[in-house]
């Protein structure tokens, strides 16, 4: 079999899983994916392994035992996954290999190991800054994996390092995928756990104005303009909290009984 079907072999056999995955078939998605890892894995005609392939079918069967709540099982594909893509010759798709380091991150997080998590997600961070084999920077993704570290910190109870994260990840979100689309309700949800973290740290007066930031932001809805009203809802009741308990210590700022405008129309 020449190397162009081989490649085309396993791309079938993703394409394939990826359908079975989206009914819910598991098993038989991780099987077709799993035929992916070993098709990838032959050399091709010039002698040389496809790590591009063989790294996102390895991804592929993760994803699979990550939907299926295995962590364990998903965070050695992962790994896995991203060392295959490292091995691949320059140009390096850097953002495909962070979204790997991300997943591991990700699995580690899902079983409650913050402190494991933190590194591979900081390795994911430098890998997504490096952009894809083009060098671009995708800012949507990249504003996950900063969100997942935020909410990594935050998971330790550090939330000054937490804040940060978030903030970092709001103002990447807000820049949109490599098509400018931006979605509001993951920009919003930053916005909502940096004023968490102010919370946690006491400083309600300052979280207050996050929180509003947040609703306003999650409010002008989803990529597709879908506003979530639940968790617009939750994001006010939070700032509600807040001022209540700023009104009993006698602390609520300026203009606190106004409710923010959470009715903003989307930009052009």
């Amino acid at each position: 079999m020449g190397e162009r079907d081989q490649e085309s072999t396993a791309a079938i056999s993703i394409r394939t899983g990826d359908s079975l995955l989206s009914l819910g078939q598991y098993d038989d998605a991780r099987t077709c994916y799993m035929a992916a890892v070993a098709e990838a894995a032959k050399p091709g005609a010039s002698g040389q392994m496809d790590y591009a392939s063989l790294g996102t079918s390895m991804n592929a069967v993760g994803h699979c035992f990550f939907r299926q709540g295995r962590f364990d099982e998903a965070r050695e594909w992962y790994e896995r996954a991203a060392e295959a893509k490292e091995i691949v010759d320059p140009p390096v798709d850097h953002e495909s290999r962070g979204v790997s380091l991300n997943q591991v991150g990700a699995c580690l997080m899902q079983m409650e190991k913050y402190e494991e998590a933190v590194p591979w997600l900081m390795r994911a961070v430098e890998a997504k800054q490096q952009g894809d084999a083009q060098g671009r920077v995708n800012p949507e993704s990249l504003s996950n994996t900063l969100h997942h570290l935020g909410t990594s910190l935050s998971g330790m109870s550090q939330y000054d390092k937490a804040q940060g994260y978030f903030e970092s990840a709001a103002q990447q979100a807000a820049k949109g995928d490599l098509q400018g689309r931006i979605d509001h309700e993951s920009v919003g949800g930053s916005l909502n756990q940096v004023g968490y973290c102010l919370a946690g740290l006491g400083r309600l007066p300052e979280a207050v104005p996050w929180f509003e930031r947040a609703a306003a932001a999650a409010q002008k809805g989803d990529v597709r303009g879908k506003v979530n009203q639940e968790r617009v809802a939750t994001i006010l009741g939070l700032r509600a909290q807040c001022l209540e308990h700023l009104k009993r210590a006698g602390q609520a700022p300026p203009g606190a009984g106004k409710a923010p405008d959470t009715d903003q129309k989307r930009s052009s």
